[in-house]
């Protein structure tokens, strides 16, 4: 059976009182009866009597200042405990509520001091729990879409060339291709998304520059970007020191960055990627061109399957993991991702932290790749 809070805090407090009174007690039954028998010795009166009735008065004094020390005690304890522990009742009738699924109420925040900060940090839990319920319900409609669709197309496309409304012509079956292939596209995101999951237990870190990693990254991409004319600014930093890292995933972060960025950058527009070295690490910057991201959608950047609105068109590719696993990935490694857009640039943002001491003043000249 639990015992609520406010009689363990009044328990408290007894316990307190009966250890200053046996101490007081103590004290007493030794130095005062000691002290009488000096008096009674050095005024020549015999102690034996007195001496059993002062400590009899004493007794008796002390047991009812004790008795009356313990009312006043608990009485004036328990409205301050009422008092004290007010906002904590409130704070548990509101989690309670909000944990039965009504997330529109919140904690008091009046006041100053520990509870006040309590108050606090629990409606900021709760906003940020009532967002991302709110990104966990899109996000089955989401993915149910992403799947509906090219299996929509391909029981069309069946459904036809078995009542032979469409001959068996290669323009057929390469269409059914592609939706197989856009099936198979989503189950590798998926895959690839659990596998940055746990991708702290399967990180083979070596010693790596990030320029060289960068440039390799985008040389991957060129033919794409000439095809559309984006061009790719890079500045980086000669004085960029090594970092630990997993070679292929980071590879797979700066490939999800720029994928991102190509996605959404404006047409014959310009990704600029940074590098340059700060305290306790690097950072690492891909801009790109384009549609300002809501500040409201922000925050929501890295969850899964989280897309904003300019690019929830079927056609704009991607199911919104791409800067998931980025997360999980950078996360991996020890460092930290973020976002900001405005006056018509999108940054996303990654940093991780320094080399060993044993490489501090260590720096790799860039390599022409």
């Amino acid at each position: 059976m639990r015992i609520s809070l406010i009689w363990k805090l009044l328990g408290v407090n007894v316990l307190i009182i009966v250890l200053v009174v046996s101490i007081t007690w103590a004290a007493l039954e030794y130095f005062a009866a000691e002290y009488f028998a000096q008096l009674m010795d050095e005024y020549h009166i015999s102690p034996a009597d007195a001496h059993r009735m002062f400590l009899d008065a004493v007794r008796r004094y002390f047991v009812w200042a004790t008795l009356v020390a313990v009312a006043v005690t608990g009485l004036v304890g328990s409205v301050a405990t009422r008092t004290v522990l007010r906002p904590l009742r409130q704070m548990a009738a509101v989690a309670r509520a909000f944990a039965g699924g009504d997330h529109g109420v919140r904690a008091e925040e009046g006041g100053s001091g520990d509870l006040a900060g309590l108050a606090a940090a629990f409606n900021e839990m709760a906003d940020r729990l009532q967002q991302l319920q709110v990104v966990r319900r899109t996000t089955v409609l989401n993915l149910a879409h992403e799947l509906r669709t090219p299996l929509t197309n391909v029981r069309g496309y069946l459904e036809a060339l078995t009542d032979g409304v469409l001959p068996p012509t290669t323009a057929t079956f390469r269409s059914l291709q592609d939706e197989v292939m856009r099936l198979i596209a989503l189950s590798e995101d998926l895959l690839n998304l659990a596998q940055a999951d746990a991708a702290r237990q399967t990180l083979k870190t070596e010693l790596i520059d990030l320029r060289v990693s960068a440039q390799n990254t985008i040389a991957l991409f060129r033919v794409r970007l000439e095809a559309i004319s984006v061009v790719v600014q890079t500045v980086f930093d000669p004085g960029v020191r090594p970092v630990q890292a997993d070679q292929e995933k980071l590879t797979q972060i700066f490939a999800n960055l720029l994928e991102n960025a190509l996605q959404h950058s404006s047409p014959e527009g310009t990704i600029r990627v940074a590098i340059e070295q700060e305290a306790g690490g690097c950072l690492v910057t891909v801009a790109n061109d384009g549609e300002d991201i809501p500040p409201e959608d922000l925050p929501f950047l890295f969850e899964r399957f989280f897309r904003t609105e300019q690019s929830r068109s079927v056609g704009s590719g991607g199911i919104g993991i791409g800067l998931a696993i980025v997360k999980e990935l950078v996360e991996a490694h020890g460092g930290r991702v973020g976002a900001a857009s405005a006056n018509g640039e999108t940054r996303i943002w990654f940093s991780l932290p320094g080399e060993p001491d044993l490489y501090r003043n260590l720096t790799l000249p860039l390599s022409d790749h």
